[in-house]
């Protein structure tokens, strides 16, 4: 893992430590930027391309309203990867619906249709982009632990 990859998967890391306690605005004095296409729909870019100098890079948290729909998408270029903070919705797919809990999590490969639904309550979710893996991975961060003599 090159030291971009494992800067990005440590702010992740510790972005997402500090989302549970996040209301719909007003993140760290971050701007909240509404999206065009869909009211109800906000959301805080945490890492962006910019700020990481990377293609296909992003964190952020998403505010969604209640009773609304993202309808089906997909992403080219990245996987996502979303875990829901506060609330409950439906995850949409071509075929399917699915329901998404608050401490669910989902990976997304690209080109996968996929949307998302609200109920009578407004939903919190950490998302992150990024270019996809084949296989699976894992990284050890031993100063997060405290063994600095981990392998």
């Amino acid at each position: 893992m090159n030291k971009i990859q494992k800067t990005i998967l440590l702010l992740s890391i510790l972005i997402f430590a500090s989302c549970a306690a996040i209301k719909p605005v007003g993140l760290a004095g971050l701007p909240v930027h509404q999206s065009s296409k869909l009211p109800g729909v906000q959301f805080v870019p945490l890492l962006t391309e910019d700020t990481a100098k990377a293609k296909d890079i992003y964190v952020g948290r998403l505010y969604l309203a209640p009773n609304i729909t993202v309808p089906l998408h997909t992403h080219s270029s990245s996987q996502e990867k979303i875990i829901l903070i506060e609330g409950a919705a439906t995850l949409l797919g071509p075929d399917q619906e699915t329901p998404f809990n608050e401490g669910d999590s989902i990976r997304i490969p690209p080109n996968q249709p996929h949307g998302i639904k609200t109920g009578i309550k407004a939903v919190i979710l950490f998302q992150q982009y990024d270019p996809a893996i084949d296989g699976m991975r894992i990284y050890r961060f031993p100063e997060l632990s405290g063994d600095h003599h981990a392998r």
